[in-house]
């Protein structure tokens, strides 16, 4: 990982009414920039500070300053008010997923790493599945060893939060 690359940035078009710029930014929410930096945040379990610094080169992302924030208030499309009241970066959600999948091996039960084809909806950490299912971290590996899909995504290692939750609700 390299700390100086930065997303690709996607600059708005200029305009000067406020009418223009909310409609280019309602544009470019219909056009896939509809990932804000907090699902991301909660999809990987980090947090946003994290995705700052470690996010790789690649990934579109537009930038919701004060001026798009306040045409947005007035003439922004209601359904993508979740988008712009309290985030400032919004991801390209296509670029993000490819992104994404590029960073995303399985580990298999001899150290090795496979490129993921595909990610679950929702994953956990052995430190948020030790606190959930109020067990140890040794219990967490005792129970899951060689039974569940071990995923490293960015680095960090993940599970499938329904498996690890079909695996230890038999517990």
């Amino acid at each position: 990982m390299i700390q100086n690359e930065r997303p690709e940035f996607v600059k708005a078009t200029s305009s000067a009414s406020l009418e223009e710029i909310a409609r280019d930014y309602n544009e470019a929410f219909r056009n896939g920039f509809d990932v804000s930096t907090e699902e991301i945040a909660t999809y990987l379990g980090v947090t946003d500070r994290w995705i700052a610094r470690h996010l790789y080169e690649g990934i579109k992302y537009r930038y919701i300053n004060s001026v798009a924030r306040r045409a947005l208030a007035t003439y922004g499309d209601k359904n993508f008010k979740h988008l712009y009241t309290y985030k400032k970066k919004i991801f390209n959600r296509k670029a993000w997923q490819t992104h994404l999948l590029q960073h995303s091996f399985i580990e298999t039960d001899d150290g090795s790493l496979l490129p993921a084809g595909k990610l679950p909806k929702e994953l956990i950490s052995c430190t948020e599945a030790a606190a959930k299912y109020n067990i140890t971290r040794p219990t967490f590996y005792k129970y899951t060893k060689g039974k569940a899909t071990k995923y490293l995504v960015y680095e960090l290692k993940r599970y499938s939060s329904r498996e690890i939750e079909l695996l230890l609700l038999d517990m």
